[in-house]
């Protein structure tokens, strides 16, 4: 086209190719050019009216994160605040318990200093209730005395958040493992 050339020259003249334009405004200019706010009802496909919105999807990772922090500080009363107060843990045993004594029972186990949960790889399906959030999850652990890190335990999680007085929050978290005898059910 006419208007577009990576010669410098014409650059100068204000004849920019899209190359260019974005590499002089660069990502954060780019994002601001692009259009936002809701798509209107009528431009929607069938897929985006069940999409999750990127408000939504940041505040949802904002409650897992927490839950994250809190389980490796080993603080029951922030574990308890990520989750609706009917909020259940589904360990890999299977056993359906209330989020209080499944973090105070799992917090009074021994060996658990030092740890950290790594979360990766979240997907976000809206459902009629809320959403549901299936994410890979890995412990690592570095002890001190041994000068060693290791990974203890990997697996993934299915939460299912809620808007509960206007907040996301966990109302189950479902822990699977994963190893070679119990590998992934997808």
């Amino acid at each position: 086209m006419p208007n577009e050339t990576d010669n410098e020259e014409e650059g100068a003249r204000g004849n920019v190719s899209r190359r260019n334009f974005f590499e002089r405004i660069g990502v954060a200019g780019a994002v601001a050019a692009m259009p936002t706010g809701p798509v209107p009802a009528a431009a929607q496909t069938p897929a985006m009216a069940t999409e999750v919105s990127a408000d939504d999807r940041f505040r949802i990772q904002d409650v897992l994160r927490s839950y994250v922090w809190a389980n490796d500080s080993g603080s029951v009363e922030r574990v308890v605040a990520a989750f609706t107060p009917d909020g259940i843990v589904q360990p890999a045993t299977g056993e359906r318990i209330p989020v209080r004594r499944w973090a105070s029972e799992t917090f009074a186990q021994p060996g658990r200093r030092g740890r950290q949960h790594w979360v990766q790889h979240i997907i976000f399906e809206r459902t009629a209730d809320g959403v549901t959030v299936r994410s890979y999850w890995k412990v690592v652990q570095g002890l001190a005395s041994r000068n060693t890190r290791t990974l203890n335990a990997m697996g993934f999680y299915d939460d299912f958040c809620v808007k509960f007085d206007g907040r996301w929050l966990i109302k189950e978290k479902r822990i699977y493992r994963c190893d070679d005898e119990t590998p992934l059910p997808w």
